[in-house]
């Protein structure tokens, strides 16, 4: 789809803007704080072209040392401020057991939902969680949801109870996958609407309403009607059909907190017809989402890519932006260090909120190891490569910083500034999945306090990765440099011992 720059330069400014003045960011519970601020920020010229194409580049980018060879380099400007950092991609789909976790698996799930214990807090409170998103797909018999009967179903939504208080307790944001309380699976599923028969779907609905509301399971609360349609659909029409009947029976049986989220397709914004024929429909319904969600885990997609041309999908239609929420990024080759820096750094110049997907097929793989940034042995949990770089970001405090990409969109960096001076700069670089060499032009250093001539010391740490569920140690100092600082600027190179690690720089 060609992208219309006019247009998408108008539709991003409002985009930013909207991230700013809706509720994008979890609300915040009264039992715990993530101490997570608003984003707020506008779009520049220089921004908006960046993410319209994974070509693009900054026109203040450096030119290139002769004595380095680089496949590319990103920016960082110090004197350009993009908001108050939020940490807006820690969040994770699936991956929170919920209480007595084992006796859900051993088929005699408890009587009470509770904030889950198995996880020791301070994996979560280390990585400041946004969001988290379940519905507890593969819990056994007799926990697999409405469509086999009401225990199952109570059993299944006591599951998601314990969830969303775990979630609630760190300050965190939830979506409920409604369709997975309903129950079902894939294609050949039986589906609300069957036949024209509505029964089973209206009291579906009107029970979870009430025991939400009953069991005050309101605030900090998204519902997304169904979890990749595209998939668990035979085609488009069901679906809509679905879509369009729950929208307005969420928004009458619950407060107006309370979100009605989606579409969460599989796949990313692209001229689909899963895509196309949702957003022709809601454009003629009415029922448009209070945020918009899908999904980025085909390797090879690029949410610089995929955002633009659904700002302009939109645009189109004459539909309003509203926050964007990419509930599941990262497919199973990208679940590595690197590739969540470079997720990260995507995600926070388009201002989109998100959450790490998970490989899944299993109880204990859907419903633990924290969307597989925990490495396990017995009882005990250890933190693997792609925890310590979401506690790094979480740490990420004070300002961010305008920054873009490489040229040719493999490399990128997310920056922030706690203040001035020596310790006050952080910049998380990852590749997407490549070991070629990279580099960072730092410029207009002296508007943080830094010499404009001279040297200064960079710290270059290195996350490393030992495989799904690999325990990792923390971070390793990489090397420390003593960087040269010409025409206020300084340019810090890196070539990634593994297409697998990501890199901080400190200084």
């Amino acid at each position: 789809m060609k992208v219309n720059q006019f247009l998408l330069f108008y539709y991003f400014s409002t985009a930013v803007s909207a991230a700013g003045s809706h509720r994008c960011k979890p609300r915040q519970s009264t039992a715990a704080s993530s101490g997570a601020a608003a984003i707020s920020g506008t779009a520049t010229a220089s921004s908006t072209t960046a993410i319209a194409s994974r070509t693009a580049t900054a026109s203040n980018t450096a030119t290139a040392s002769s004595t380095v060879t680089a496949s590319g380099t990103a920016t960082v400007a110090l004197d350009s401020a993009s908001g108050t950092a939020a940490f807006i991609a820690n969040g994770v789909h699936n991956g929170i057991p919920p209480n007595d976790f084992s006796a859900y698996v051993k088929g005699t799930p408890p009587a009470k939902a509770a904030v889950q214990t198995q996880i020791p807090d301070y994996f979560f409170t280390g990585i400041k969680l946004q969001n988290a998103r379940g519905g507890q797909g593969n819990l056994p018999k007799p926990s697999r949801g409405w469509m086999y009967g009401k225990e199952e179903y109570k059993n299944r939504f006591r599951a998601f109870h314990s969830d969303y208080l775990t979630t609630r307790k760190f300050g965190g944001n939830y979506t409920l996958m409604l369709g997975n309380l309903f129950g079902q699976r894939n294609k050949t599923s039986p589906h609300p609407g069957d036949g024209g028969d509505w029964t089973s779907w209206d009291e579906f609905v009107t029970t979870i309403c009430s025991d939400l509301i009953e069991n005050d399971i309101l605030d900090g609360l998204d519902i997304e009607v169904w979890n990749e349609p595209d998939i668990q659909f035979y085609n488009y029409t069901p679906w809509l059909q679905v879509w369009g009947r729950a929208f307005y029976q969420l928004k009458a049986k619950l407060p107006s907190k309370v979100r009605v989220v989606g579409p969460g397709l599989a796949k990313p914004p692209a001229d689909t017809a899963y895509w196309t024929k949702w957003l022709d429909f809601i454009q003629k319904n009415g029922s448009v989402p209070d945020a918009y969600t899908y999904h980025h885990l085909l390797t090879g997609t690029d949410p610089a890519i995929s955002y633009p041309i659904f700002l302009e999908q939109l645009s189109s239609r004459h539909l309003p932006v509203r926050p964007v929420y990419v509930n599941e990024f990262g497919g199973p080759a990208e679940q590595k260090p690197s590739h969540d820096a470079w997720f990260i750094s995507r995600f926070e110049r388009l201002h989109l909120w998100a959450a790490r997907a998970n490989r899944e097929s299993t109880a204990e793989t859907t419903n633990d190891y924290l969307a597989n940034t925990l490495a396990k042995k017995g009882d005990t949990y250890s933190p693997t490569g792609s925890w310590w770089v979401m506690a790094y970001y979480a740490n990420m405090t004070g300002t961010r910083l305008h920054a873009t990409p490489s040229k040719d969109g493999d490399f990128d960096v997310f920056a922030v500034s706690s203040g001035k001076g020596i310790g006050s700069t952080k910049i998380l670089a990852g590749s997407h999945g490549t070991i070629n060499p990279y580099r960072v032009a730092v410029t207009n250093i002296s508007s943080k306090g830094y010499p404009s001539s001279g040297e200064i010391d960079v710290t270059i740490k290195e996350f490393a990765w030992n495989g799904l569920h690999g325990a990792t140690p923390s971070p390793k100092i990489h090397s420390r440099t003593k960087t040269q600082i010409k025409n206020d600027r300084i340019f810090v190179n890196i070539k990634p011992s593994n297409g697998s690690f990501a890199y901080a720089f400190e200084f």
